[in-house]
């Protein structure tokens, strides 16, 4: 940037000198008005000539349906783009629904590997995408690329989530059949927060379920799960590892617990981590409480491992498995385990935000043996989601 500024005014102190030169010889031959400056003259060729200059043009964002959004880009994920228009605002529109992209100036990028840089973007040779630069794009393939200054109207693009680009929020509602301790299929519902951003990624989940036949609570259960992942960029292989912290409460009627929660600290290592498919592992020490009906109570430290898998199928499908075990450090035979695989069908040509889920859950607790309770309860959820 500080040598296309040095060259900015190297440029604009020659194309001052020589239509000053070429003034004085006219202005020797010809009348000036009283009230016309030489300086006055030479400031607003200057202006005119910065005024029509290709590269202070804005940035560029043309989209699949041939709109073009210019102003300036301030934001490229693996997700989104976002750029700031003058006349829209701030719009953040998902990279599925893009072409190409110019932008004239450093741009903040988070990489597929949450990695964060700074790059000028230029359109691909071939028309189609994008690719990062070190260098600023040509004059000639801004007067190429830069929006016409008449054109159609650009359409506005909402965000996709409500609570900001970095956000990937869910609201589920559907049915379950849970077999185990009940036999029986009723209403569920849930909600799901996901930020990720740079080095940090932060899921809150909550979901439940409740049912009654013949005035008989045959279905009773809610739960929350919070885990917090923050990439250590200082340990190598770059960008692998994570601290983790993670938080999972349950009440399950059926099987007589009142509350259970799971606590847990460590680091974890993504085994594999491309735009298809991520895996990672985690394992650290951990707490356990629980509190049945009947009036017993475990509490014991922990060892904790878990696992997640995400496979991205397409644009359209995804497939995930969420994998958690503990077990007591005071009481061996004591553990508890979670496995929860899931398939999700975004359905975009229905309603915008708009999906189909089905899932499959398992969660084994031997300490509800207590209780006279089996111990675990299997659960088949289908469901629409929406993002917000």
């Amino acid at each position: 940037m500080r040598s296309i500024f040095n060259n900015l005014l190297a440029n604009l102190g020659f194309l001052t000198g020589a239509i000053t030169r070429a003034l004085q010889r006219w202005s020797s031959t010809a009348r000036w008005p009283q009230r016309c400056s030489l300086r006055v003259v030479i400031g607003c060729l200057v202006v005119m000539v910065l005024a029509t200059a290709p590269w202070v043009r804005g940035d560029v964002v043309i989209l699949k349906n041939g709109d073009r959004v210019s102003g300036v880009v301030t934001l490229v994920t693996p997700l989104r783009v976002t750029i700031h228009s003058r006349y829209l605002g701030t719009l953040t529109i998902a990279r599925s629904h893009i072409r190409t992209i110019l932008a004239q100036q450093w741009v903040h990028v988070i990489n597929e590997d949450n990695t964060l840089s700074k790059a000028y973007i230029l359109p691909a040779q071939n028309g189609g995408g994008w690719v990062l630069s070190r260098l600023p794009p040509s004059p000639t393939l801004v007067q190429l690329v830069a929006p016409p200054a008449a054109g159609k109207a650009v359409k506005k693009h909402k965000p996709l989530s409500l609570f900001g680009p970095y956000w990937d929020n869910q609201l589920i509602l559907g049915l379950t059949n849970t077999t185990g301790n009940t036999n029986q299929t009723e209403f569920t519902a849930g909600v799901k927060f996901h930020y990720k951003h740079a080095l940090n990624e932060i899921t809150v989940d909550f979901d439940g379920g409740y049912g009654k036949t013949n005035g008989y609570v045959d279905t009773s259960y809610a739960g929350a799960d919070v885990i917090y992942r923050g990439t250590i960029p200082q340990f190598q292989p770059y960008n692998r590892w994570y601290a983790y912290a993670e938080n999972h409460d349950l009440y399950d009627g059926i099987r007589g617990i009142s509350y259970r929660t799971l606590d847990s600290v460590g680091l974890g290592y993504y085994i594999l981590k491309s735009k298809k498919l991520e895996v990672d592992v985690r394992s650290g020490p951990g707490f356990i409480y629980e509190r049945f009906f009947h009036g017993g109570s475990v509490s014991a430290p922990t060892a904790s491992g878990g696992l997640r898998a995400v496979y991205k199928i397409d644009d359209r499908i995804s497939l995930t498995e969420n994998g958690l075990a503990t077990v007591s450090l005071l009481q061996a035979g004591d553990f508890q385990a979670t496995s929860i695989t899931a398939l999700h069908i975004a359905l975009p040509e229905i309603s915008r935000g708009l999906g189909l889920l089905t899932s499959f859950e398992d969660d084994y607790d031997n300490t509800a043996l207590r209780t006279t309770a089996r111990p675990n309860d299997t659960r088949f959820i289908v469901g629409a989601t929406l993002n917000f």
